[in-house]
């Protein structure tokens, strides 16, 4: 298999905060400035296992937007197919650490220039000459994006490419649960992987069971990938499923930790398994990487900074 994949959706400016104003005594919040966004992390994951990577998605004619292009870049994934434009900013989020590793955000330039990019913008022929199309939901919300990526993944389906697809519902990005469900449910009818958290799965179907999971099947999915944080990871095929415990390690940060399971995952798949042809074992044991993968970089602070090279996850005991 051409082990060439292409991510298309957000990229976004990640603003972590590094000083509550305590330490200083002024009370204002420090925050660092991180390259971000669930695609182009997820592009940046697959770059680190060693897959040849290409980022297509949106940004604004900014300062902002050159960072994370020259940041992506910095990482050897292709990003010369950005779309710039001056309709509006770059995706702007910052980041809220809360207690029990859980994470609240704000979105700043909405709608961010990932949701504003026509289907002529894209490059379809970097995107359909690789083997794995990968979308989230974040850059379809509205926008122009909201048209484009359905017809993206229908063509790319259409021209035999696999598609994965990361759910990473994010709720104070919709105005109702209904508008809400319409829009994470529309990339189901061509993915043939499907990543999830349980609040998601939960949020989908009213359940967190592996009933719950198969059903997401119906839709035409082969492979149900299910993140359960500290609990590990469950899969599920249409014949079978399985688990597969946490790494145990202290958590700094868990920002892109999921980008880190799911890239893990597939990489390990292209590299040693048939994403065509998935067999139980090949799913247990891409499963075990993917979790090292997330475990190492919930050890380091940011999305892409955190992220792993294979020879550390593959030197990782776990």
């Amino acid at each position: 298999m051409n082990c060439k994949i292409a991510g298309f959706g957000e990229s976004v400016v990640d603003f972590i905060p590094v000083d509550s104003g305590k330490n200083t005594g002024d009370g204002c919040i420090t925050y660092k400035a991180c390259p971000g966004g669930s695609v182009a992390n997820f592009c940046v994951v697959m770059a680190r296992q060693g897959i040849e990577s290409a980022f297509v998605g949106g940004v604004g004619d900014d300062r902002f937007g050159r960072f994370l292009q020259e940041r992506i870049a910095d990482f050897r994934v292709d990003s010369s197919s950005m779309v710039f434009t001056q309709e509006c900013g770059t995706n702007l989020t910052f980041v809220d650490l809360k207690e029990k590793d859980q994470r609240e955000y704000s979105f700043v330039n909405q709608p961010g220039a990932d949701k504003m990019v026509d289907y002529e913008q894209i490059d379809i022929q970097k995107i359909f000459g690789c083997s794995l199309l990968h979308v989230s939901s974040n850059a379809m919300i509205c926008g122009k994006t909201r048209k484009s990526q359905p017809r993206l993944m229908q063509e790319a389906k259409r021209r035999g490419l696999l598609i994965s697809y990361d759910v990473n519902y994010r709720a104070n990005y919709y105005r109702t649960r209904e508008e809400a469900l319409e829009i994470l449910r529309t990339p189901l009818e061509w993915a043939d992987i499907v990543k999830v958290t349980e609040e998601e799965l939960e949020f989908l179907t009213g359940a967190r069971t592996v009933e719950a999971a198969r059903s997401l099947m119906e839709y035409g999915a082969g492979l149900i990938l299910v993140t359960e944080g500290e609990g590990g990871s469950s899969f599920i095929l249409p014949d079978c499923e399985g688990h597969v415990p946490a790494c145990r390690v202290p958590v700094v940060d868990t920002t892109g930790a999921g980008d880190c399971f799911l890239g893990g995952f597939l990489s390990w798949m292209l590299l040693h398994g048939n994403l065509r042809h998935m067999t139980e074992k090949d799913i247990f044991e891409a499963s075990i990487y993917a979790n090292k993968a997330a475990a190492l970089s919930i050890q380091r602070m940011g999305a892409m900074s955190s992220v792993p090279t294979r020879e550390e996850v593959e030197n990782f005991k776990g």
